[in-house]
């Protein structure tokens, strides 16, 4: 069923999927009163903003870079330009980049789909009552008594078997981090996976400022 009364999109609305950009001229229904962006998301557009959207990109292409960034080395801004090409290679016709909206939109496309993995939305609290580490996921192999190890694993006969065993290496992508600043980049889910929230981290460094660099390391075993 059509919309008597359709109102065009802006006239510049760009739409970037997995075969390159495209300009389409959308309509959005004034039927029911449902703003232009929600209307968006239920066709699987996600708008890289909610008043007055300029940029679309489809639920296919954030699934397919979700998944690049996480098997191979290629940037946003390399997959990006590799959109630029499959619109016009000649680069005879450049368009106006939209690449910082596809940053925004692939920033808030992994933070919903981590709360939607830890199953927030059948919370009634919703996103807002997410508790700190919710979202992180459990160690695979560490011992989880009743879900990878028996529940009453833990004798003084067989506990060793079962022990966890802490080792210190270095996290090399931390230095990602250096790029930018909070400022810039607040992030969305800050504590609430693997990572403490900004300000107490920042308040125990300055606790521990006056306190010497520890030479000599213990392994223990729990």
């Amino acid at each position: 069923m059509r919309c008597s009364t359709p109102k065009a999109c802006h006239v510049q609305m760009r739409v970037l999927h997995t075969n390159g950009i495209h300009n389409v001229a959308i309509k959005y229904c004034t039927c029911r009163p449902l703003p232009p962006h929600i209307q968006l998301l239920r066709r699987g557009l996600y708008p890289a903003s909610q008043l007055k959207p300029k940029t679309c990109v489809t639920f296919e292409l954030l699934r397919l870079l979700h998944l690049l960034s996480l098997h191979t080395k290629a940037s946003t801004y390399d997959l990006y330009r590799s959109l630029e090409s499959l619109t016009d290679n000649t680069g005879l016709n450049p368009s106006k980049s939209r690449y910082k909206a596809l940053q925004r939109v692939l920033l808030q496309w992994r933070h919903l789909v981590m709360l939607k993995r830890a199953g927030r939305g059948h919370d009634p609290s919703g996103a807002d009552g997410t508790a700190e580490g919710e979202l992180a996921l459990r160690c695979p192999t560490c011992p989880h008594p009743g879900i990878n190890i028996p529940k009453n694993s833990q004798t003084h006969l067989t506990g060793y078997l079962y022990a966890v065993r802490l080792a210190m290496d270095a996290n090399f992508r931390l230095k990602q981090q250096l790029v930018s600043s909070y400022s810039q980049d607040p992030g969305l889910g800050i504590g609430l996976a693997y990572m403490v929230k900004r300000e107490p981290y920042e308040k125990y460094l300055l606790d521990k400022a006056s306190q010497g660099d520890v030479r000599h390391f213990v392994s223990v075993i729990l």
